[in-house]
């Protein structure tokens, strides 16, 4: 590549070329000086290529981005980028490269509203880990949020295997045993543990042991509290208990339970918590159109079940062929 880079710079350079062979060797010396490194010659070459008119290809525009980016030029580099991202025929996978480089100057420029719409197409195409965990970081800063909404946007973690520190585990399981939900607590310090961001000695490991002991107890009387959820006229219960099961994993049990908690309502249900715990139950059940429905049912929310509710539609519809998030 190396010695190709050289020689396709100096046919661009040379003032013999003729006019035909323009567009192929600006276009392979814009993609050959990425490749090695050489940005300066890159924004050259690109430029050229894309002065020349015509339907230049997306990925000769999103190497110019890339080049942009490097040198400095951010609000050249996003709009170049979102060339590209453009310049692709209706249903075509988006260009990886020029998602990334939208997204990198959104972030630098603090735009994280924007950010956040970029990050849903990446994951929606690609499950990157890396990309989850931001756009859950992003999720949960929603002002007004409360425990209960960011539990339902930390299970992302769990679902997506999103990459995180120590504080996004421990951070779960806090939220999880705020709510009453030692078994799911278990899950996400587990799931750190596993990540290698935590340890089971020290405070994580005292911790641990609490949930633990705790996750047990409520092992013990899940089927009595079930009865007693099963009997009651209203659906406050089911609504705990449909939770309570998601946290176990056992995700066909919470969608019976949600679905009975809708069924009775109340006055003191939280209609739109048992649709979400629907949806995010189905959605671990692979139904993701059904997920879909139960998620776009939820009526007049708060802004945290907002974001809840916007996340797992991103995360069911990316297996869902024919909708988009």
């Amino acid at each position: 590549y190396a010695t190709a880079d050289a020689a396709y710079e100096t046919m661009a350079e040379s003032a013999a070329m003729p006019e035909e062979a323009k567009a192929n060797t600006l276009h392979n010396a814009t993609l050959l000086a990425v490749q090695s490194k050489h940005f300066d010659k890159a924004v050259k070459y690109g430029e050229a290529y894309i002065a020349l008119g015509g339907s230049p290809d997306p990925s000769v525009v999103s190497a110019l981005a890339q080049a942009y980016y490097v040198t400095g030029d951010f609000a050249k580099s996003q709009a170049t980028a979102q060339k590209a991202l453009d310049a692709q025929p209706p249903g075509a996978v988006p260009n990886d490269g020029a998602l990334q480089i939208v997204l990198q100057s959104q972030l630098k420029a603090h735009d994280y509203t924007n950010a956040a719409v970029t990050l849903a197409k990446i994951v929606t195409y690609r499950d990157m880990k890396d990309e989850w965990g931001d756009l859950i970081d992003l999720s949960i800063s929603t002002k007004g949020m409360k425990d209960i909404t960011a539990l339902h946007i930390y299970r992302l973690r769990l679902a997506t295997k999103a990459t995180g520190h120590a504080e996004d585990f421990t951070t779960g399981a806090s939220l999880a045993l705020s709510q009453g939900y030692p078994v799911e607590a278990e899950s996400f310090l587990n799931a750190g543990i596993s990540a290698g961001v935590l340890s089971a000695s020290g405070p994580t490991g005292t911790q641990l042991a609490n949930v633990r002991d705790r996750a047990a107890k409520d092992r013990a009387v899940i089927t009595s509290f079930a009865a007693i959820a099963n009997k009651a006229a209203t659906g406050e219960l089911d609504v705990k208990l449909a939770e309570t099961y998601f946290g176990y994993g056992r995700y066909a049990d919470a969608e019976t339970a949600a679905r009975e908690a809708i069924t009775k309502g109340g006055p003191k249900t939280d209609a739109n918590e048992a649709t979400m715990v629907l949806g995010e139950a189905l959605a671990m059940e692979g139904k993701n159109a059904d997920a879909v429905t139960a998620f776009n049912a939820v009526q007049n929310p708060t802004p945290g079940w907002v974001s809840a509710q916007h996340i797992w539609l991103v995360y069911a519809n990316r297996k869902y062929t024919g909708a988009t998030p």
